[in-house]
C-alpha cells in the first residue's frame, strides 16, 4: 500500500481523523478530468457529466476544444452514432 500524504494540503498539523476527513477534499482523477474539460469548453462540470452519460452531446465548438485539450482527433473521441457511456 502506498504511503498516504497530504503535505501539499498543509496536513503536518492535522490529527489522524482530520487527515482522513481531508481526503474528501482531494479530487479524484475523474473529477480532475471533468474539471479540465469544463475549463477547456467553458461549460459547467454538470454539462460535462451529461456529455459523459450520453444525456447530451457537445456541440462542434466544444468537441473541437475537447480534441485540442486531449490531443486526440474528434473522430476518435466522438465516433459517429456512439454515446459516451456504453
Amino acid at each position: 500500500m502506498e504511503k498516504l500524504t497530504l503535505q501539499s494540503h498543509g496536513a503536518s498539523e492535522l490529527s489522524f481523523k482530520d487527515r482522513y476527513e481531508a481526503l474528501d477534499k482531494i479530487p479524484t482523477p475523474k473529477q480532475e478530468f471533468v474539471r479540465r474539460i469544463a475549463n477547456a469548453t467553458e461549460r459547467t462540470e454538470q454539462t460535462v457529466y451529461n456529455w459523459l452519460r450520453g444525456t447530451f452531446s457537445p456541440d462542434k465548438l466544444c468537441k473541437k476544444a475537447i480534441s485540442k485539450e486531449l490531443g486526440a482527433p474528434i473522430e476518435i473521441l466522438f465516433p459517429e452514432g456512439e454515446s459516451c457511456m456504453q
